[in-house]
């Protein structure tokens, strides 16, 4: 078993909370990881700035008929955030996007992406059983809705989700204010998921960071990979602004 960092057992490219964690149950496994992290602080990775949400009531994939028929629409328009210049080399990827929406396979991913929520709601679970302050709380998530255009939307998709396993409670715009007193009087109804959980993105990266180097793990900060030597599938190199590295295996998670 290697201690050195510039021969680790594994190599982590990115300290972001996909590379923290598996740092941290590589570690708790008893191997050595190193994680090469390009910023100098685990905070200024891009999962700090995210919400936080542990949300099963996401599940649907990007592909669905109503994207299609919403990205139909808006591709013509400049200030759509869908807005792209026609070119006919889009056509072969409109054409999986819109095979990716059939009911058929909305279902599969739909079905596939709720047992991944769920299962992540049970490991931040254990994070925090195992004493990681990273101020999970689970209450539940109200979406709600300003006009009856977008309620009935809610509710169509609410009730997509029931049929994959995921509860949901329609409720009156005065039923969402009683959950909910601060609301304003134009909202016209809600959908609230009681399975809805969310952490501190911060808390939970520091802690994850913290509790990876207590169990055997190093984060090396300012550390960045610039390119990789490869023998067939197998890393044999990595080389870093410390240096290069040669490590047994190698965990890429950096991001887009």
């Amino acid at each position: 078993m290697s201690s050195d960092w510039r021969s680790p057992e594994v190599a982590i490219v990115g300290g972001g909370s996909i590379g923290l964690v598996t740092a941290l149950e590589l570690a708790r496994r008893g191997l050595r990881p190193v994680v090469f992290e390009r910023a100098g602080d685990v905070l200024a990775s891009c999962s700090a700035g995210s919400a936080g949400l542990l949300s099963p009531a996401h599940s649907a994939p990007l592909a669905t008929p109503s994207a299609v028929r919403e990205g139909i629409k808006h591709m013509a328009r400049k200030d759509s955030p869908f807005s792209m210049r026609p070119r006919l080399t889009l056509i072969p990827w409109l054409l999986r996007f819109m095979s990716a929406a059939r009911s058929n396979r909305v279902r599969a991913g739909t079905a596939v992406l709720r047992e991944l929520s769920f299962a992540s709601l049970e490991l931040h679970e254990q994070l925090a059983a195992d004493g990681l302050d990273t101020a999970m709380s689970a209450r539940g998530a109200l979406n709600i809705y300003e006009t009856e255009r977008a309620y009935e939307a809610g509710q169509a998709e609410a009730k997509a989700l029931a049929a994959a396993g995921i509860e949901s409670r329609v409720l009156t715009a005065k039923e969402a204010r009683e959950l909910e007193p601060a609301l304003a009087d134009r909202i016209v109804g809600g959908v609230f998921y009681p399975d809805e959980a969310q952490c501190e993105p911060e808390r939970f990266l520091g802690a994850v960071a913290e509790a990876a180097v207590a169990a055997g793990a190093t984060i090396r900060m300012k550390a960045e990979v610039f390119g990789v030597r490869r023998n067939g599938h197998r890393v044999e190199l990595l080389e870093t602004s410390d240096g290069d590295v040669t490590p047994e295996q190698v965990v890429i998670a950096n991001g887009a």
